[in-house]
């Protein structure tokens, strides 16, 4: 079996971003690079860099973004990584003008953390910040249950319990809820700010830069944790019925699935109506009015309800804890691979699902290419 896959994924940020770099030199790309205001664990500088390759000319953009969660952006990059050395050895003209960003939110990923410098969810970060928020009362409910100011043996159980009978009495779609974003708790968990961040300003600069004169743009949200183990999940941004889910539906498939749909008891497409924020919305707020057709690639790890004793543990150490001490990196380490885990089965069907969506997409944008 050939392995060779598994050399483009790494297990720290500086290998992650030099390999990225190298590839998108090799490959011939136009590459920028944008200083995050934070520094990593050691002190160390933290960037986002951009690649573009393909005709800056085209009527038609592909946006491939990774590390909206940064300890995300890990498989994401490795997958793009891969993607840019293949282009360079196929030596075929792209039918649309690439735009690759990588890791937009680099503390996260120097890190291991989900959230940015500030704690906060990139992914629901892009709103209206001119307010109201939207609100989330289950949220509230679960906060002090979600993230206890200790975590002795007394008080897990406590908030264990508490959360087990709070599922129990309002059941499934209420308790799902709580974790589609909250702007009320700024130490909690999936906390969207209450104004854009660096990350957010940043892709919005890129998008503008690269995709105002474009007819049609594919964006594309790189990311991890959620659905079966190793399976890539295409989530549109749209309600099925619309017209650009049917236009991604012709080029994904089947497997396309909408994101009102997500966390949905009944199967309806009521389920995260209140889950706003999220990237694909930048590009709608950005673009009224083009054919924009606008998907998460999300895979799959493992059960979130496994992972929540983590989640809690990772969010106290950053809150109370030290996240340099030996604790503090374990539980990093613990946290990486939750959403990366490395081995190499995971590996190459993230890899091969990759490749095979950003075919797809760029097919689909063939003919609109000019």
């Amino acid at each position: 079996m050939n392995y060779k896959f598994m050399d483009y994924f790494s297990s720290s940020y500086d290998e992650c971003r030099d390999k990225f770099v190298t590839a998108g030199v090799n490959a011939g790309a136009v590459l920028e690079s944008f200083q995050n205001p934070a520094r990593g664990p050691a002190g160390e500088n933290l960037f986002t860099d951009t690649a573009s390759l393909g005709s800056r000319e085209s009527d038609a953009a592909l946006v491939l973004l990774t590390g909206i969660h940064g300890v995300e952006g890990y498989s994401g990059s490795g997958c793009l990584t891969a993607w840019l050395d293949k282009i360079q050895a196929d030596g075929v003209p792209l039918p649309a003008h690439v735009i690759i960003i990588n890791l937009i939110n680099p503390y996260g990923t120097a890190w291991k953390r989900r959230v940015n410098e500030n704690n906060v969810d990139l992914n629901r970060n892009f709103t209206e910040h001119r307010g109201p928020y939207p609100e989330n009362p289950a949220y509230a409910d679960l906060h002090s249950a979600l993230v206890p100011e200790r975590l002795d043996d007394a008080v897990i159980k406590q908030a264990d319990d508490f959360i087990v009978s709070y599922r129990h009495k309002h059941g499934d779609e209420q308790y799902w809820s709580a974790f589609n974003g909250q702007y009320t708790h700024p130490e909690g968990v999936f906390f969207g700010g209450r104004s854009e961040q660096w990350s957010n300003k940043l892709l919005q600069e890129v998008l503008d830069r690269y995709c105002a004169d474009k007819k049609s743009i594919a964006f594309m949200d790189f990311h991890s944790g959620l659905g079966p183990f190793g399976y890539g999940t295409l989530i549109s941004a749209d309600r099925s019925g619309s017209v650009d889910f049917q236009r991604a539906k012709s080029w994904y498939g089947e497997s396309l699935v909408s994101l009102a749909t997500i966390d949905s008891t009944d199967g309806s497409e009521a389920g995260q109506d209140n889950y706003t924020g999220h990237s694909m919305d930048a590009v709608k707020k950005l673009f009224p009015g083009k054919e924009l057709t606008c998907c998460t690639l999300e895979f799959g790890t493992f059960e979130f309800d496994a992972c929540l004793p983590l989640m809690r543990e990772e969010a106290w150490m950053h809150l109370h804890g030290d996240p340099l001490s030996e604790q503090g990196k374990s539980v990093s380490e613990k946290w990486l691979e939750i959403f990366y885990p490395c081995t190499p089965d995971w590996l190459e069907m993230i890899w091969r699902r990759s490749d095979q969506v950003i075919r797809q997409a760029l097919a689909g944008l063939g003919s609109h290419a000019g």
